[in-house]
Formats: structure tokens, sequence, C-alpha cells
């Protein structure tokens, strides 16, 4: 009987995630890099106002409070870091990404919340693209690029792994 009304109750919860009433709406999407793989991701929320209003996403300061007050590396932390070209020379480099995207994604690493690291070419003029967050490393420990913690939080799913879509 108690498996009976368990099975009756875990029904009615998910007949509120029906499809039945989807709508589809047109978002654009940015391209981006995962270890040399094209991506795609949507920008929709971002704790500092004047890259919300220039990416055109909803100002949620909020979100700056998901940062801890101590420096360090945080492996409880609920976002990763995204590599952003300050001088828009190339696209925004993730260390992880939904594997495989959709609801059977393995990879515990992946979050779509990211604390963005802004990247400046050292010599004013970018050099070769650099499509994995190692390349963005390694041209920083060769001292081709700067790299540097912004404090700025984005939402910013991946929704797109080259040929592969959310539906």
């Amino acid at each position: 009987m108690r498996a009976l009304l368990g099975v009756f109750l875990l029904a009615a919860l998910l007949s509120g995630c029906s499809r039945s009433h989807v709508t589809h709406m047109s978002l654009p999407v940015l391209p981006g890099w995962y270890n040399g793989e094209q991506v795609y991701y949507l920008t929709t929320d971002i704790s500092d106002a004047q890259m919300a209003t220039v990416m055109q996403a909803n100002y949620v300061p909020r979100l700056a409070n998901a940062l801890p007050d101590m420096p360090g590396p945080h492996p409880l932390a609920t976002y990763d870091r995204v590599y952003k070209f300050v001088d828009d020379s190339q696209a925004s480099v993730f260390p992880s990404i939904p594997l495989p995207l959709g609801g059977d994604n393995h990879d515990t690493a992946y979050s779509p919340l990211w604390h963005v690291y802004e990247v400046r070419w050292l010599s004013g003029t970018p050099g070769s693209p650099l499509r994995s967050a190692d390349a963005v490393l390694q041209a920083q420990e060769q001292g081709l690029v700067s790299v540097r913690a912004s404090g700025i939080i984005v939402n910013c799913p991946v929704v797109a792994v080259g040929e592969q879509r959310l539906q």
C-alpha cells in the first residue's frame, strides 16, 4: 500500500513537469570553446549591472553571493571559471560542459554558473585562438595573456555541443 501511495504521489508531482504546455521561444546563443570543440551557450543572468546591460541579460546582484569571502580553490563551489576575452578577439572558453548534453549528463564538475575570469592579450594583438582552459593557462604561464578574476558571476548554460542540441 505504501509503495502504491508513493507511486501515486510521484506521478502527481511529475505531472507538474509535463511537456504538454511547452512554449518555444527564440533566444540568442553565443559560441564558446571546450577542449577544442565549439559549444553554444545562453547568457540569462549576470551579477554585474553594466555587463548585464551590454549582454541584454537579467541583472541579478544575488548571484555575487555565490563567491566565497576567502581566496583560493573552493572544491564545493557551485560555479566554475569561464575565460572571457575582454577585447572580444575570440569566444569564451569553458573548462567543463554537460557530458552528454541533457538529462544524462554525468559530468559532476559542470554548473551553468560561472565566475568570469578576464583574459587580456599582453602584446595588445591577439595570438592564436585559445580553445581550451589548458591552452588559456599555458598562455598565461608563457606570458602571452593575463588572467584576472572579475568577481562577476554569470548564468550561462551550455545548450549545444558540436551537432548535439538541447531540444
